[in-house]
């Protein structure tokens, strides 16, 4: 927890005045950022289509999840629209130099139509699998970025490997990013040490 120590207390103390010194207590905040990437259209390809935005913020990653919405896909005259074919993809996010597989490629069947609107939760109780929409843990693990700066350039990676090329757009992806909890801070802590010399300078002038 950190601690907050009232100087004029402090001080009211070390001049010997009849005064006991105040310590406040309160409970750690951690800070919370969102970084919202660029849309991008027609990302079902292969090779794979990259989206880039960067942090401009530093400030050390405590806690991580990812929003990923895409649509699909294309009006094709015949067909119709074609809905996204997304059991072929692989999606990935890299940030200095660490890459997380968020999920891969699982095959047909079973079939899994646009649209795919997931948030990547370490903490979420069910794993991506086969599913398309909610919150769920990636096949990764996004702990790889605690303690990482958020500062840079953040890579999210989508490899249609089965049916590229039938118009799938990005629409929105974002990056959520919690600090770890502040230590007590050095001042503090030399502020109790001051007080702890005080008082026993007051004990010995008693």
């Amino acid at each position: 927890m950190p601690i907050k120590l009232t100087i004029a207390r402090l001080a009211a103390v070390l001049t010997g005045a009849s005064m006991v010194c105040a310590v406040a207590i309160g409970p750690a905040s951690a800070a919370t950022i969102t970084l919202a990437g660029p849309a991008v259209l027609d990302v079902d390809t292969d090779p794979a289509t990259t989206a880039t935005v960067t942090a401009a913020t530093s400030l050390i990653i405590g806690d991580l999840n990812l929003r990923v919405f895409i649509t699909g896909g294309d009006f094709i005259e015949g067909f119709g629209y074609l809905d996204g074919h997304m059991e072929g993809w692989t999606l990935k996010i890299e940030h200095l130099g660490t890459t997380v597989l968020l999920r891969s490629d699982f095959g047909f069947p079973p079939h899994l139509e646009a649209p795919f609107d997931v948030t990547f939760d370490d903490e979420a109780a069910t794993a991506i699998g086969t599913n398309g929409t909610g919150t769920f843990r990636p096949e990764g693990s996004l702990s790889d970025f605690d303690g990482l700066d958020f500062a840079g350039d953040w890579n999210l990676s989508i490899l249609d490997t089965k049916s590229s090329f039938e118009g799938d757009d990005l629409e929105a992806w974002s990056i959520t990013v919690t600090t770890p909890a502040p230590e007590p801070s050095t001042l503090a802590i030399f502020g109790l040490g001051l007080f702890g010399l005080g008082w026993a300078r007051r004990r010995r002038a008693t």
